[in-house]
């Protein structure tokens, strides 16, 4: 069956099909045989029709998704409202008529992409939609409806490249027609767990919204584990944990880990006894998949994350497993950059500097030292 994916218009666009990417592989499905096109050009239009086995299945794709609004029974679409109402006509009575020809309550609505539609001609169209059905028994409910239809309005782009040369600045590119199946949490999950609400923040934190691609992205699921080897005030690792990772992670910062200094919340001043990341777990009801942070620098965490047996420092190594050796699931990080963030050598070695004009023997006449044989 096919189905009708609504992207959040403009928010983090590129990230779209990575995200859609490792939805599907949660899933266990294949991206392949659920989207047809998988050219750029169509991640970068507000709807995607996509094909699922069951209104079950693509409730559970796009539930946690942060770039989804909702999914959407596709009825019928088409490349001008005079053509839809045609095809309105011809939609099969085995997919209408539980909706549309029973004691249920429905309501119809109308959204659009790159143009604001006023309310009149709302109206007018949702009439004609409805004038197009063969029969229509149900009985509309605009307060809280059993069901509803969208009209989905898909309109070109002022600078969008393919615009034809002799089209209006309100192009019509495509118009679907179909019943909504299910609402995604993005929003249950940007307001619930907002930044400004964290007992343990910091002036890096990393965006909900962008957290929760990551996790996304990183194939977080329950009973994964999960490292950032800069996790600051942990703002990653906690969105991971919110689908059931366990978290974990390290910094070289010794007073952001334990919650020593200033603040950054006005008025507040020096941070609270018990400000850390473990309190934002606590805060969250999520304390048990928070495994714990270490101060580290993260060039040498292969001697701390080490895998018993195995030693990547050495090229040749050979391991008995015949499976990947890994000890973590994913690992989810933000490196510091910016000119927030110092800068300093934490490399093990110095690193290799071309010859100095000082001579060895100069240099230990300096020092006191005997020269090297």
């Amino acid at each position: 069956m096919k189905y009708i994916v609504a992207f959040v218009a403009s928010e983090f666009v590129n990230f779209r099909q990575a995200e859609f990417s490792a939805l599907v592989r949660l899933q266990g499905l294949e991206l392949e045989k659920i989207v047809s096109d998988l050219s750029t050009d169509n991640w970068l239009r507000p709807y995607l029709v996509i094909n699922l086995d069951s209104d079950a299945q693509a409730e559970a794709l796009i539930e946690r998704s942060v770039l989804i609004k909702a999914v959407y029974h596709h009825w019928c679409d088409a490349s001008s409202f005079p053509d839809l109402l045609s095809e309105v006509a011809r939609i099969p009575t085995n997919v209408a008529d539980q909706y549309l020809n029973s004691a249920c309550t429905y309501k119809v609505v109308i959204s659009s992409a790159n143009k604001k539609i006023d309310h009149q001609t709302k109206l007018t169209m949702i009439e004609d939609v409805l004038n197009a059905h063969p029969t229509l028994d149900a009985t509309v409910c605009l307060s809280d409806p059993q069901h509803r239809l969208y009209i989905l309005l898909d309109y070109a782009p002022r600078n969008w490249p393919k615009l034809p040369p002799d089209a209006s600045k309100d192009h019509l590119r495509r118009i679907y027609y179909g019943r909504l199946v299910a609402t995604s949490k993005r929003c249950e999950l940007i307001n619930s767990y907002r930044l400004a609400d964290r007992n343990y923040l910091g002036n890096t934190s990393m965006d909900v919204r962008l957290s929760g691609i990551m996790a996304n992205v990183g194939l977080c699921s329950p009973g994964t584990l999960v490292w950032d080897p800069f996790v600051g005030t942990g703002s990653i690792l906690l969105t991971a944990s919110v689908w059931g990772a366990y978290g974990g992670g390290s910094d070289i910062d010794y007073a952001l880990l334990h919650g020593m200094g200033m603040s950054p919340k006005a008025g507040q001043g020096k941070r609270q006894d018990d400000e850390c990341l473990r309190s934002s777990y606590q805060q969250y009801g999520l304390e048990k998949r928070f495994m714990d942070v270490i101060v580290a620098d993260a060039t040498t965490l292969h001697r701390l994350l080490r895998i018993p047996g195995v030693d990547f420092l050495i090229p040749a190594h050979e391991t008995t497993c015949s499976d990947p050796v890994g000890l973590f699931d994913a690992i989810l990080t933000d490196p510091p950059y910016g000119f927030r963030e110092r800068s300093c050598r934490v490399a093990e070695k110095a690193v290799e500097r071309e010859p100095s004009l000082v001579t060895p023997d100069r240099l230990a006449e300096i020092t006191g030292q005997s020269t090297p044989a």
